[in-house]
């Protein structure tokens, strides 16, 4: 059974559709994978307990090395997290004369 994402990060922010479409992601993902907000800070390894909640609820600006440390475990490129693309992740194909078609994931 999945577990439904605390409503004390989601539902009670006010003026959703004003946040930051980083906040939108985060939600999402937490919905998505039926983790909790607590769940994702500590997988993250954030060093305060209320980052990923803040984030949510958009009182917290999103610094780099938050952004690094959550598209790591959400397993998504920087620009999906920030809004650039809707593509979650970004295929690159590795050419060397040897393999040529050799394709890797990042």
């Amino acid at each position: 059974m999945r577990k439904k994402v605390s409503k004390d990060y989601i539902s009670d922010v006010e003026n959703f559709d004003k946040l930051p479409i980083y906040s939108k992601r985060i939600r999402n993902y937490l919905n998505e994978n039926g983790i909790t907000a607590k769940e994702l800070n500590q997988k993250a390894g954030f060093a305060s307990p209320s980052a990923v909640p803040e984030l949510i609820k958009g009182t917290r600006d999103l610094s780099l090395d938050a952004a690094k440390k959550l598209c790591s475990v959400m397993n998504v490129s920087l620009d999906y997290l920030t809004g650039l693309t809707d593509v979650r992740t970004i295929d690159c194909l590795l050419y060397t004369s040897d393999a040529a078609d050799d394709r890797i994931s990042v």
